[in-house]
């Protein structure tokens, strides 16, 4: 027969395990959402950098730096 405190223990253990992964889950998904953020500023960067050649060789007006 199983008793009131093992099914507590048991249930506890579960959530324990639940709330890990849950934890583990967010921060993959932070480190991703960081990941792809320095990647975007890059790009942006790289648009600026690129506009920025082509309106200064057009003698146009310079991009003030974000």
């Amino acid at each position: 027969m199983v008793t009131a405190k093992q099914v507590t223990e048991l249930l506890d253990r579960m959530l324990n395990t639940l709330d890990t992964s849950l934890i583990t889950s967010q921060e993959e998904r932070h480190q991703r959402n960081l990941n792809e953020n320095k990647q975007l500023k890059k790009q942006v960067a790289e648009m600026e950098d690129r506009v920025r050649t082509k309106s200064q060789a057009a003698g146009g007006v310079k991009l003030a730096s974000m």
